[in-house]
């Protein structure tokens, strides 16, 4: 690989973690936010559900916006959006006007998702794409930590405030990185982003049931983002900043396992290493169900949980890009990401009006329901694939 695609490589991940950063403020700042705005603890559902709204929005036409513009475009586009949400976000005077300061961040967010993992799939290898997620992980870390920090003064909108500008010195990296990018000639773009007919879609073995593989993993991993900081808040009796630390915790051993996970996939199977993820997040759920009163025991079941949700997204991603090779697969990959959001923006919602009408102790409980449907539909899917000779064993 020349240095032009090394140094390409490294803009990409740095993208990715302008990706992750804003991706658990909320939830690791929402136990003083609804305080801030005095709304109840299932209000956090409407912000989810609006995110999901402008994800789907922009990742379902991502491939049109791609065929007109180049990837390097499509995610400086995106970046600046984020940008304006995030500063716009530190100011807002109301929980509404938040909300609708963040419908940016999910359009921006859902444009590179959508592009970046397309491209990582069309033209690099199993270990470039677990490194990608690996950096989003890393992100993702960060962003409740910086929120930790500013909590400790009882300020919230200092978190945002940050990341804000964190991003905006990464767009202007990504701006001044033209001459890296690979050139897409125009004819190139329409030929790799081209429509699929529903009914083509329905006729293609495995989209269905990864589809719905990728919503439940989305909304197992958004569980964890969302609502781990206010899980332990109301069940161990202990400060905002503290709650906050665990989604920290979570996110940490998210990201250590990313980048452990991208060594693996030169040796191990990608199925083999999301179930083996599925299995972690089993441990995890049972750890928080037992009586246990240990501290320690917590941590230790939220580490599990960030280790488990680790594989899913990436190795999915991988096996989409074996499984559907060809001129279809932009829009294979917009299909799942669009329908897997729907894990973040009706799922995780719902999972909150739970938590409301009856009792946020139930967490680990859903925790564990998942992850065996997981499990069983990912072999499923893989048994499946096997079968149309798509992949060989």
């Amino acid at each position: 690989m020349k240095w032009k695609l090394w140094v390409l490589l490294g803009i990409i991940y740095i993208t990715f973690i302008a990706l992750g950063l804003p991706d658990a403020l909320i939830g690791s700042g929402w136990n003083l936010i609804r305080v801030d705005f005095n709304y109840p603890l299932g209000a956090l559902g409407a912000y989810t559900f609006s995110m999901y709204v402008a994800n789907i929005l922009a990742t379902s036409n991502t491939p049109k916006i791609l065929r007109r513009f180049s990837t390097h475009q499509t995610v400086l586009m995106a970046l600046s959006a984020m940008t304006l949400s995030l500063l716009l976000m530190s100011r807002a005077p109301s929980y509404v006007v938040l909300i609708l300061f963040a419908l940016p961040l999910g359009f921006g967010a859902g444009m590179i998702d959508m592009s970046v993992n397309h491209f990582l799939a069309a033209h690099y290898k199993a270990h470039h794409m677990n490194f990608l997620h690996a950096f989003y992980g890393f992100g993702v870390t960060i962003g409740p930590g910086i929120m930790a920090l500013t909590l400790r003064d009882e300020n919230w909108r200092g978190a945002f405030l940050i990341v804000g500008l964190i991003l905006t010195g990464i767009t202007m990296l990504v701006l001044f990185s033209a001459k890296f990018w690979t050139k897409e000639a125009p004819q190139a773009r329409l030929d790799a982003h081209q429509t699929l007919s529903l009914r083509a879609l329905k006729q293609t073995p495995g989209v269905l049931n990864s589809t719905v593989i990728f919503a439940l993993l989305v909304h197992v991993e958004s569980l964890g983002g969302v609502w781990i900081a206010t899980y332990i808040f109301l069940t161990r009796g202990v400060t905002y900043a503290e709650a906050a630390l665990f989604t920290t915790i979570f996110f940490t051993a998210f990201t250590i396992a990313r980048f452990v996970i991208a060594l693996l996939s030169l040796k191990i199977k990608p199925q083999r290493l999301i179930m083996i993820g599925q299995s972690a997040i089993l441990l995890s759920a049972l750890l928080m169900i037992l009586p246990l009163e240990w501290t320690f025991i917590y941590i230790i079941a939220v580490a599990l949980y960030g280790l488990g949700c680790a594989p899913m997204f990436p190795n999915m991603m991988v096996l989409s890009g074996r499984y559907f090779k060809g001129r279809h697969l932009s829009k294979i990959v917009s299909i799942q990401m669009t329908l897997g959001y729907l894990g973040f923006g009706i799922l995780t919602p719902l999972a909150g009006v739970m938590f409301q009408l009856i009792s946020i102790h139930i967490l680990p409980y859903l925790m564990l329901f998942y992850a065996i449907v997981l499990l069983l539909l990912t072999m499923r899917f893989v048994r499946q694939m096997e079968t149309t000779n798509r992949l060989k064993p």
